[in-house]
Parts: structure tokens; C-alpha cells; sequence
């Protein structure tokens, strides 16, 4: 009787084995995305010169503003995941670090952003767009503005990971207004 209960038990853990072996030899694997699309994990960082255009209201209760012009560095990090070859999907942060009268400042968009590339593969013209918070910040002195703020630009990935990108954005934190244009070169993994 043991060798009965024995055999079926073999028989039936092999019968199991070879359903499930068969099943799974019998349906397609995944096709992994080609090493140089831009589908599934995505990250960038571009860093160049920037422009800055900043309106902020007078202190002590003057009724006009006060406008001031600045050119610094900028950096630009992404990470997101491509869709499609030709579409990604990010969070985004696009800072310009400036001297602000002997003052370091900095000013930034942080949120969402999406680029679409006219091309599957490099190279590429791509345009971009991005919106989220916006911050002001002094550096050393206590607090920073913020508010809303978006972007908009275009590149190029004129080799496989290497661009070259022109942003413009605007943004509003507290009660002042910026004003980014942003060159950068940059690095796009996927």
C-alpha cells in the first residue's frame, strides 16, 4: 500500500511539474525594451548659464517694484520614466544660482514635467514642458518665497544621451516674479 501511495505521489508531483513547465514554455516572454530606447527609468542632469529676470515690490509701502537682472549657473535634474520611445514622464527641479548685490540666491521650479521627442532614437529635436512650486531663496538668510511656477523649452539629443536644451520659465513665489531663461548641457540616461 505504501508503494501505491508512493508511485501516485511521484506521478502526481511530475504531472503537476511538467503542466507547469509546459505553460510557461508556452507563453512568450516579456521583450525587454531595446538598450538604447528611452521606455521605462529615465534620468537627466544639464548644467550651463542662465538669465534671470526678477520683479519684486519695493519695501516700506513704495508703490512701484523693483527689477533687477542676473546671470548665474543652472542645473537641471530629472528622474521619470519613459512611456514610449518617443514620450518621458518626470519629476523635475530647474535651478539658476546667482549673486544677488553680494548675496548668494537661488531660484528654482520643482513639480511635474513630460518631454516629447519627434525621433525613437537619437538623434532627436524634443520639446519639453513642466510645472510645479517655485522658490525664491536668499542664502544665509532665514526663510524663502514660493508659489507656482511652469516651464517650457526644446533640445536636441544630438548623440544617444547627449543634449543640449533652452528652457524658459516663469514663476511667482510669494510676492515676486521670475523670469528663467536656461542653456544647458546635459546627460540623458535610459
Amino acid at each position: 500500500m505504501k508503494t501505491r501511495s508512493a508511485n501516485l505521489f511521484v506521478a502526481t508531483v511530475a504531472l503537476t511539474a511538467t503542466v507547469f513547465a509546459s505553460s510557461a514554455l508556452a507563453e512568450s516572454p516579456p521583450e525587454a525594451a531595446p538598450a538604447d530606447s528611452r521606455e521605462g527609468f529615465t534620468f537627466s542632469l544639464g548644467i550651463g548659464p542662465g538669465f534671470g529676470m526678477v520683479e519684486a515690490p519695493k519695501k516700506e509701502g513704495a508703490t512701484e517694484t523693483e527689477k533687477f537682472n542676473t546671470f548665474g549657473a543652472s542645473v537641471d535634474v530629472t528622474a521619470g520614466w519613459g512611456l514610449s520611445k518617443q514620450l518621458t514622464v518626470y519629476m523635475t527641479l530647474k535651478e539658476l544660482w546667482f549673486d544677488n548685490g553680494g548675496t548668494t540666491s537661488m531660484t528654482e521650479i520643482a513639480g511635474v514635467g513630460a518631454s516629447y521627442f519627434l525621433s525613437d532614437s537619437a538623434p532627436s529635436v524634443f520639446f519639453n514642458v513642466a510645472a510645479g512650486g517655485a522658490i525664491y531663496t536668499e542664502i544665509g538668510v532665514d526663510g524663502s518665497n514660493t508659489g507656482g511656477g511652469f516651464g517650457l523649452g526644446a533640445g536636441y539629443e544630438f548623440i544617444e544621451h547627449g543634449v543640449v536644451q533652452l528652457d524658459a520659465t516663469m514663476g511667482m513665489p510669494g510676492d515676486l516674479t521670475e523670469n528663467l531663461v536656461l542653456l544647458k548641457l546635459g546627460y540623458l540616461y535610459y
